[in-house]
C-alpha cells in the first residue's frame, strides 16, 4: 500500500517493470523508484518522531531545570541512548543538551537576580547549581558575576 512520494496514485511502476527484460534494469528501476523513495519516507518519519522526542525533552528541561536532571535520565525516559539523544538535540536545536540546560538555568538565574532580593547562593540552588559552580558558569556565559549583573541592572 505504500505510494512513493512524488508518484501518482496508481502509477505505472508495474507496467514499467513488465516492459523491462534485463534483470539489471529491473533491479535499477526497483532501487530508484521504489526502495529509494521508501527509504526517504522512512527517514522523514524517523526525523519527525525524533524531533517530537527532543521537543518533549526540551519542555521537560524548561519545567524541571532546577532538579537533578541529566542526559542519561532523559535518554532513559525517552527510550534512546545518550548518544542518540545528544546528537538529535544538537541537530534540531543547534546546541547540545548540556549547553541548553545551562542556558535555561542561567536565564532563570538572571530573571531571579533582576526580580528578587534572593542572595546569589539561594538563586544558585533555585536553578539547580552549587553556588560556586553557578558563579563560574554565569561569568562564562555573561562575562560578569551574578553580583555584578545584579548591580548593573539595579543601578
Amino acid at each position: 500500500g505504500f505510494q512513493p512520494p512524488g508518484q501518482q496514485e496508481g502509477g505505472n511502476l508495474y507496467e514499467q517493470l513488465l516492459s523491462i527484460r534485463e534483470p539489471e534494469a529491473m533491479l535499477q528501476l526497483l532501487q530508484n523508484k521504489v526502495l529509494g523513495a521508501y527509504m526517504k519516507w522512512i527517514f522523514l518519519q524517523q526525523d519527525r518522531e525524533l524531533k517530537q522526542i527532543v521537543d518533549r525533552v526540551k519542555e521537560e528541561l524548561e519545567r524541571s531545570f532546577a532538579g537533578d536532571i541529566s542526559l542519561e535520565s532523559c535518554a532513559e525516559s525517552c527510550g534512546l541512548s545518550t548518544f542518540s539523544l545528544s546528537r538529535a538535540f544538537k541537530q534540531i536545536h543547534g546546541i547540545n543538551f548540556i549547553e541548553y540546560l545551562a542556558a535555561v538555568r542561567i536565564a532563570k538565574g538572571k530573571e531571579l537576580l533582576r526580580t528578587t532580593d534572593l542572595r546569589v547562593n539561594e538563586i544558585a540552588e533555585a536553578v539547580g547549581y552549587q553556588p560556586s559552580y553557578f558563579i563560574r558558569v554565569f561569568r562564562k556565559a555573561e562575562g560578569l558575576t551574578p553580583g555584578q549583573y545584579r548591580d548593573q541592572r539595579s543601578g
